[in-house]
């Protein structure tokens, strides 16, 4: 049956957190059991559910004052011809002594199989303003090694789903350092190409084992790659090391999966990369089509001049503006075998502006005197934004231009740039500058992580930032100025 959106918030959320929240009140796990579905509950208890309702009771304090904002995405799979619909839900439940985020994956319905209905996945922690554990991915109760180990998966998941945001440096950021150093460039180029492969679109299952001593996660995800086959990825992390693969293994298989133990390998080894990527080649899969660098990702075709209307147009590359609508759009312009939209923009400045392919231009002996007259006599506002759970910050703030203009171009600067793992609280916000004739109207990203500052954009949502440290003085700048 189709539920509405406020019976979904009203109803069958309630249910659910109600249920967990009484459940861990009342110290009654069979209560706290019963909103998987049976499916789940089966697949859950023969691997590691009794480590996930363990840490919800040692973890849970005080009684529920409120279970507030439940909110949820839906969507629908569509497998054999049959359908299912899923809920990913979230809301907020207080306690006279804490604030828990709690969140589930819940299956409203399964064509194939009625036994899947309910919830699959349930994740809660305490909650704190900026921070967000990576869960949600595995069948059962997540605790923290499971965050970790899913905050892998959907790096594995994510960085290779398409062409446009991978690059083969990005999986090797979670890789430990000591399994890198066991690791041969061939190795590590077969390891970045193999984790390329295995991704969103061709991902059947998932699971995680815990090891008999303890000491690791152990950590797999079953896959069927077209025209390759079917393999079982295994990777394991340290349980004191948050976010690092310290071994990994890749199993090709017929038929059913292989038992656990024939997949796994020790720590800080690595086995089956080479065949697995020389299987993938053989079925002509091409690796060229990757970026060998995340900074390649960002390379643009930068148009120094262009020609048009019998004027010879030059860059002015320090006015940012990515798409104004204060012009009159005037046509096309044919560059290098591409067409792009000739806008002429509104300026106080006394000459022609023209927006092409998002960058601003103007007759060569202007330019000049246009980027001067935009760093240092245009009348320009400073704008603060954040995007928060709540809603948004946005709000004015005194700035200097002269500032602004030197944190801009060393964002510009391609060469400082790194790619690195958001694994800590990341505090993402935005400085927007905008002269009053609308021609200057950019932004430079900005992020707070513990007391340093660094500008940088997310390549994967929340997988990979990439990005560059400021140097003190700008830093303290940006913090003086945001508070």
């Amino acid at each position: 049956m189709g539920y509405t959106p406020k019976q979904i918030k009203t109803e069958i959320m309630p249910k659910v957190a109600e249920t967990v929240v009484e459940a861990l009140e009342t110290s009654d796990e069979e209560k706290l059991k019963s909103v998987f579905s049976a499916n789940a509950l089966a697949e859950a208890e023969s691997r590691d559910l009794d480590e996930g309702v363990k840490y919800l009771f040692d973890s849970y304090k005080g009684k529920h004052t409120e279970i507030r904002d439940y909110n949820y995405s839906q969507y629908e799979n569509y497998k054999k011809d049959e359908s299912i619909n899923e809920i990913d839900c979230v809301c907020y439940v207080e306690t006279d002594v804490k604030t828990y985020k709690l969140s589930w994956l819940q299956i409203l319905k399964d064509e194939s199989d009625a036994d899947y209905v309910g919830v699959y996945n349930l994740v809660m922690y305490e909650w704190e303003e900026g921070y967000n554990n990576e869960g949600g991915i595995y069948v059962g109760i997540d605790y923290p090694e499971r965050f970790s180990a899913s905050y892998i998966t959907s790096v594995i998941g994510a960085v290779g789903y398409t062409d446009s945001t991978s690059a083969l440096d990005i999986p090797l950021l979670y890789v430990s350092d000591k399994l890198l150093n066991n690791m041969s460039d061939s190795d590590k180029n077969d390891f970045s190409k193999a984790l390329l492969v295995i991704n969103n679109k061709n991902i059947r299952e998932r699971w995680c084992e815990p090891s008999e001593d303890g000491s690791r996660l152990k950590s797999f995800i079953a896959a069927d790659i077209p025209n390759v086959g079917k393999c079982v990825l295994f990777f394991s992390c340290d349980k004191e090391v948050r976010n690092e693969i310290i071994s990994i293994k890749i199993t090709m298989y017929d038929g059913e999966v292989p038992d656990s133990q024939k997949l796994v390998i020790e720590n800080y080894q690595f086995e089956g990369l080479h065949e697995f990527v020389q299987e993938c080649e053989k079925s002509g899969m091409d690796f060229s089509k990757y970026p060998k660098t995340s900074a390649e990702l960002y390379k643009e075709e930068v148009i120094p001049e262009i020609e048009y209307d019998g004027k010879t147009l030059q860059l002015a590359r320090e006015i940012q503006n990515p798409g104004s609508s204060n012009g009159d759009v005037l046509g096309k312009v044919d560059v290098n075998g591409s067409s792009y939209s000739v806008t002429k923009l509104n300026s106080d400045y006394g000459c022609d502006v023209y927006l092409i392919n998002h960058k601003v231009y103007a007759e060569k002996n202007k330019v000049d005197g246009l980027i001067d007259y935009y760093e240092n006599d245009a009348d320009m506002t400073f704008t603060y934004y954040e995007y928060k759970k709540s809603g948004s910050d946005e709000h004015e703030i005194d700035f200097s231009m002269e500032m602004y203009s030197k944190i801009r171009d060393l964002y510009n600067d391609e060469s400082q740039l790194k790619s690195f793992k958001a694994d800590r609280p990341v505090k993402n916000f935005e400085i927007k500058a905008k002269s009053s004739d609308g021609v200057y109207d950019g932004h430079i990203s900005v992020n707070v992580i513990d007391d340093s500052v660094m500008l940088g954009s997310k390549i994967v949502p929340n997988v990979v930032v990439r990005g560059y440290f400021l140097p003190e003085e700008e830093a303290k700048y940006i913090i003086e100025h945001i508070d």
